[in-house]
């Protein structure tokens, strides 16, 4: 596996994998710095619900457009 050689365990992939799913909206607000400000980078290495709703409610991101 790619991953031992370099020192990297799964479970850190795991992680960062989680933030490829992220709802667009979510992306577009940190992009634009307007996430809120108790908004941390670990609250993006958390499992996440793949609805886009609960993501930005757990995230406390404002839905608009149906989170497009």
């Amino acid at each position: 596996m790619i991953l031992k050689p370099r020192g990297i365990r799964p479970r850190y992939v795991s992680k960062v994998l989680n933030a490829a799913y992220l709802a667009p909206a979510i992306k577009r607000a940190i992009l634009q710095g307007t996430q809120p400000p108790e908004f941390q980078a670990q609250d993006l290495l958390v499992s996440r619900s793949m609805d886009w709703e609960a993501q930005m409610s757990e995230l406390g991101i404002p839905s608009v457009g149906g989170g497009q």
